[in-house]
């Protein structure tokens, strides 16, 4: 039996293709609170400072591009981590990773690797918020 941490921690994820969002809920749910958000509009309007710790968002959301949407909601939210989600892994280089702190692949063919960059992600808002707050 896995022992969960008092804070669990809190994930938006922002996928349009409800077949990946299923499957990053069902991932993710049994160690983070997890909520969605079929499109980029929607997800930033809907931002309250300090809600989620993490936001994992598809590098083309309806109405923006991801890297749009994770500057928009790191603008509301500083220490707010955000992962992309693409299609193929993006080179360190690419500009439209600029926004992000991590990223992951889809389809998710390593599903540990997925929780282990998410993991990732938990501990870096903490380290952001702690460093900001304190």
């Amino acid at each position: 039996m896995k022992s969960h941490p008092l804070h669990r921690g809190k994930i938006l994820i922002v996928e349009g293709d409800p077949i990946f969002c299923d499957l990053l809920v069902r991932l993710l749910s049994e160690d983070y609170d997890v909520e969605t958000a079929s499109n980029g509009q929607d997800a930033v309007a809907g931002l309250m400072p300090g809600y989620y710790d993490a936001v994992l968002i598809d590098l083309e959301t309806a109405e923006a591009s991801g890297g749009q949407v994770a500057r928009a909601m790191k603008w509301i939210d500083l220490p707010l981590v955000a992962v992309l989600i693409a299609e193929s892994e993006l080179p360190e280089t690419d500009s439209r990773l600029n926004d992000f702190d991590f990223q992951i692949q889809k389809p998710f063919r390593n599903p540990t690797t997925v929780s282990e960059i998410v993991a990732l992600a938990m501990q870096t808002h903490e380290t952001r918020a702690i460093a900001m707050y304190s």
